[in-house]
């Protein structure tokens, strides 16, 4: 056993939780007493048109100790005290196809029709304490109802179908007050009844590791540093084990904290290497602690775990037999001694979900569950009362992550978040079963908005042996903002993340148990545990966005909750109906092959040799205000290391989250969990959007714990020039790439630093190509179809060379778009400084493909600045990765040469016989028959021809 890495701790004091009778809102409700009945009221399921749902509700033998918004919008308002609130349903906003190029998602509409507005429901939580009917009013109707007869899972309708009254689990916040952001909660139960809540807290750059029992009291800390997702799981005898990723050094390991009964003991790390992440804990029938856990080893992510028979651990088992990154373990034990893992991992070019168990002593084969290219991960375990193992996953589209942008064809692959539908599949003794589908949460009130979604399976199979399956559920709601472009409102798509809990009731999935007050991003996270009466606790989290105000947060809070018994009824199973790949076809089948050349490649500069790194400078998550097309942090994380296999990314949400210090934190914290020496490098970044004329900039830097500049409304309004940036950005070392720039959110180039604004965006794959007015791939005044984000072309990048600057080329993503933009940076040291180093030395070009194009002169690569007093040459060297249908040098902004070589490898040398004193900038564009392209950051060469004596 190595020795416990030692965290201070302190024993907080006994916390008293204070009931009172009036309503709080989301942001901050009650906890809740024993006994307490919370119902979700939702008004107009049915309906078509908007009505008034104003009304009042009266508790008889009890009191109405709750009254909270769930829909309400605009004008609705509540008064807790009096038990009465004024509502109405509304009509769904709908977006003018004429604004299409706003926003993050770009179509151009077939016709400009106004979309059919469809009905939003509206509701309330309504709690009530001892009461043993509640009488409810409203303007559509009255009704009574008993507490006692609605059940979870099962909920009523009155008032002909167009109200339904939901039990969902009474919350109680554990956190609320604290002054921290509480995030991520595990949750176990003891073997003396008790709940255990384990969660992170963050504050002022610090965070700490807690553990408290369900319902608050007896809380602890654990430990003080920087802790990613911790997992409980309780023993007998009254043992309990937390296990969690620490930050510790350079790196991250797995560490595991005991309770005995003389109380919590210092957290011990028991993994190797690292960065180690996403632990799950669990004890078999033998009383032993597995914990497993995603550990990146020799170049790629594998499943290990470690198992302590309460004297020893025994050493890391290889659980995963992966020849690709492996991701996100979930176990599970049965009865008979059996340990059951699953996980998901990116063999063959795609996420597909394997399994393997653990019995008498050794590891059985690795089973590969789902098969073909579609997006099949996020994998869950639970085993049922007959030890038979259920799994669960996420299914997407296929070819995820692949060729996706404003000018790719739709269909060619699936988006980073496009589709997600849960399944689940049972390893029966004679081969694979399924139950029932997981029905669909919803249609969408606006049909050019995605429908409600499930994701992010979690499987529970609680005492009585009812399987239960814990989701997050996504809404999506047009909402008014403050367009900085427009300088008015305009409408922006926001979703709404919360959980429930289905479970399965013998032949199909039971209506949703929705948790109350867990609104939030979308990798806010839940769990629950099964209690040996079949009672269900759950403990989740929610940050205090409401359906009014869809973001940001306000808080982060942890909440707990019970769901009581229910009947046992046995599961009924088919056949899985097919088990063989899908026919979808890769959309790259030689790009292993292509990136490993690039990887190989190097690039003379003088003595020293330049390696080639691909990656992404501007990408995007619901961290983002428009982020949500965009999927989650981890989203990202398995796009830029496996879809698109890049050897360096930026996550550069705007503002780091509007200049959210918890938001910045969290993408700080990922770019270090993820930090893959030698194979993956992520930068520190956020994008700070400034409009037209100042222009949006990506900022880049080399470490961590740069706070954010918030924007100036002078700048905004053009008052306000770039100084303020630059000092900035000189104060922190940090670097700009400004992007989008001939559009709204670009600029008019009034400013120029040459050591800051190091490379620009020339082509983005969620818009257009940003080199000049009707380039290949770019906008043009003559069809306003052409230009997503409106048109501004003095932004165009080659007047910005016109005037004399000296900036390089890279292309980037921005939303939604994927695998079509690359920034390819040419650095010795692949280290962030190195990369960053190199960037300021624009020795980078933009690709839509992995193109080789080494431009030089001499020991001058692309992006140097130089004298010479030879005619000036220009080296070329393409691998590409189709036929070069044309080639092209470009000087001044004027084409000196072209040539079709119709072949993938090229080589030549232009030198320019025209050439006179002064100073010219040159670069390189290249087009392949397959219409990808590639450009060269220029080369600024001064001639200064020797004079005949």
């Amino acid at each position: 056993m190595r020795p416990a890495a030692c965290f201070a701790s302190a024993c907080l004091a006994t916390l008293a939780l204070l009931l009172t009778t009036s309503c709080r809102t989301p942001r901050s409700p009650e906890a809740a007493p024993a006994g307490r009945d919370l119902f979700r009221l939702t008004f107009g399921v049915v309906d078509r048109e908007p009505h008034d749902w104003s009304g009042s509700a009266a508790a008889s033998g009890g009191r109405i100790v709750t009254l909270a918004p769930w829909h309400f919008d605009k004008t609705d308002s509540l008064d807790p005290r009096a038990g009465t609130w004024k509502c109405s349903t509304r009509l769904s906003a709908v977006l003018n196809p004429k604004y299409w190029w706003l926003g993050a998602m770009h179509t151009v509409p077939k016709d400009m029709t106004l979309p059919t507005p469809g009905l939003i429901p509206n509701g309330l939580y309504l709690g009530v304490d001892g009461a043993g009917e509640v009488a409810v009013r409203t303007a559509q109707g009255s009704f009574r109802f008993q507490p006692s007869g609605i059940a979870f899972g099962f909920p009523k309708s009155f008032l002909d179908g167009r109200l339904t009254v939901e039990r969902v689990p009474a919350a109680r916040n554990l956190t609320a007050g604290d002054g921290w952001e509480d995030d991520y909660p595990a949750v176990t139960i003891g073997s003396d009844g008790a709940g255990i809540v384990a969660w992170v807290a963050y504050h002022n750059l610090k965070e700490k590791l807690l553990v408290a029992r369900a319902d608050g009291l007896l809380r602890k800390t654990i430990g003080e540093g920087e802790f990613f997702r911790p997992s409980l799981a309780a023993g007998p005898g009254g043992a309990a084990y937390l296990a969690v990723s620490v930050h510790t050094g350079d790196t991250w390991k797995i560490g595991v904290a005991m309770r005995t009964a003389a109380g919590w003991q210092n957290l011990q790390m028991i993994s190797e290497g690292g960065p180690d992440l996403n632990p799950r804990a669990a004890v078999d029938s033998t009383g032993a602690l597995w914990v497993a856990w995603q550990a990146y080893r020799d170049g790629r992510s594998r499943i290990l775990a470690r198992r302590f028979d309460g004297n020893a651990w025994s050493p890391e088992l290889a659980v995963s037999g992966n020849a690709r990154n492996a991701w996100e373990p979930s176990v599970a034990v049965d009865t008979k001694g059996r340990v059951h893992f699953v996980w998901d991992a990116y063999d063959d070019g795609a996420y597909n979900v394997y399994y393997r168990a653990w019995e008498n002593g050794a590891l059985g084969a690795q089973r590969q569950i789902t098969h073909g290219q579609r997006f099949q991960a996020h994998a869950t375990v639970a085993c049922d009362r007959l030890g038979r193992p259920w799994i669960a996953w996420d299914d997407g589209g296929p070819n995820w992550g692949k060729d996706s942008g404003f000018l790719i064809p739709k269909g060619t692959a699936t988006a980073l978040y496009e589709q997600r539908q849960p399944r689940v599949a049972v390893i029966g003794a004679t081969g694979m079963l399924e139950p029932a589908p997981i029905p669909k949460p919803g249609v969408s009130p606006d049909p050019q908005l995605p429908a409600p979604s499930f994701e992010q399976p979690q499987l529970l199979a609680d005492a009585r042996g009812n399987v239960w399956c814990l989701l997050r559920r996504r809404t999506v709601k047009l909402h008014e903002v403050w367009s900085q472009s427009l300088q008015k409102n305009r409408l922006q798509e926001y979703s709404l993340w919360d959980y429930a809990a289905l479970h399965y009731n013998g032949a199909q999935w039971s209506e949703p148990v929705s948790l109350p007050y867990s609104f939030g991003r979308n990798d806010l996270r839940a769990g629950f545990a099964a209690a040996s009466n079949g009672q269900v606790l759950a403990a989740w989290a929610g940050d205090g966005r409401a359906f009014s105000k869809p973001y940001p947060f306000v808080k982060n809070e942890v909440y707990t909750g019970e769901i009581a018994p229910l009947p046992y009824e046995e599961a009924s199973l088919t056949p899985v109906s097919s088990t063989s790949a899908d026919e979808t076809k890769p959309v790259h089948p030689m790009e292993a092959e292509q990136v490993a050349r690039l990887r190989a490649a190097r690039i003379q500069d003088g003595a020293k040799q330049l390696r080639v790194f691909r990656g992404d400078v501007h990408r995007h998550s619901d961290i983002s205000f428009d982020g949500d097309i965009d999927g989650s942090v981890w989203d990202f994380y398995r796009y830029t290391i496996d879809a698109a296999n890049f050897d360096y990314s930026a996550l550069t949400d705007h503002n780091a989250g509007d200049d959210n210090e918890y938001f910045w934190w969290i993408i700080q914290k990922s770019n270090d969990l993820f930090h893959y020496p030698g194979r993956f490098v992520p930068i520190y970044a956020y994008e700070r959007s400034v409009r037209y004329p100042n222009g949006h900039r990506n900022l880049l830097w080399a470490y961590r714990g740069v706070r954010t500049l918030p924007r100036d409304p002078a700048e905004d309004e053009g008052k306000q020039g770039a100084a303020k940036i630059y000092e900035y950005l000189r104060r922190t070392s940090g670097i700009a790439l400004p992007h989008t720039s001939a559009t709204m959110m670009g600029t008019d180039w009034r400013d120029n630093a040459p050591d800051l604004d190091v490379l620009v965006e020339i082509y983005q794959g969620d818009r257009t190509s940003q080199e000049y007015d009707g380039a290949p791939r770019a906008a043009t005044s003559k069809d306003p179809l052409s230009q997503p984000g409106g048109f501004e072309p003095k932004g165009f990048v080659w007047n910005a060379w016109a005037k004399g600057y000296k900036i390089g080329v890279e292309s980037s993503s921005d939303h939604a778009s994927t695998h079509v933009s690359y920034a390819v940076i040419l650095a010795e040291d692949y280290t962030r400084k190195g990369l960053l180093d190199a960037m300021r030395s624009r020795h980078a070009y933009a690709a839509t493909d992995n193109i080789l194009l080494d431009v030089h002169s001499g020991d001058h690569v692309q992006g140097d600045f130089f004298e010479t007093s030879q005619r000036p040459r220009v080296e070329v060297h393409i691998e590409g990765t189709g036929p070069v249908s044309k080639v092209e040098v470009i000087k001044n902004n004027k084409f000196v040469f072209s040539s079709q070589p119709n072949k993938a490898s090229v080589n030549f040398v232009y030198e320019d016989r025209d050439a006179e004193a002064g100073e010219s900038y040159y670069y390189v564009r290249i087009q392949q028959a397959n219409t990808q392209m590639a450009w060269s950051s220029p080369m600024w060469i001064t001639y200064k021809p020797v004079k005949a004596k």
